[in-house]
């Protein structure tokens, strides 16, 4: 098990407190979504299976985006528990996504 499989365990485990910007980035670009910044230094992290989903891929024709906040409670670096479950629930829905794909060919 990698390092990212390891740290999105422990967030499935409730361990949604104080999790570090680098980790939440680790997990994201080990699942293939590309990130940038926003003005207000929020991470954006797109994927384009996220297209279908109603809360993420509303609206975006070229991917669903995930918005992270990472200045929780005036933490640098420090991502608010909410993104952090908006992650997971992204991640959930890519699986699902691929497992459909696999499942037709």
């Amino acid at each position: 098990m990698g390092k990212a499989e390891k740290i999105e365990q422990r967030w499935r485990q409730g361990a949604l407190k104080d999790v570090p910007e680098r980790d939440v980035l680790l997990v994201l670009e080990a699942n293939g979504f590309s990130l940038r910044r926003d003005r207000n230094h929020h991470w954006l992290a797109k994927h384009a299976l996220l297209v279908g989903h109603p809360e993420f891929g509303a609206g975006n024709k070229q991917g669903g985006r995930v918005k992270i906040n990472c200045h929780h409670r005036g933490k640098a670096r420090t991502v608010h528990p909410l993104a952090v479950k908006d992650v997971l629930k992204a991640l959930d829905f890519i699986r699902s996504k691929e497992k459909e794909q696999e499942d037709e060919t």
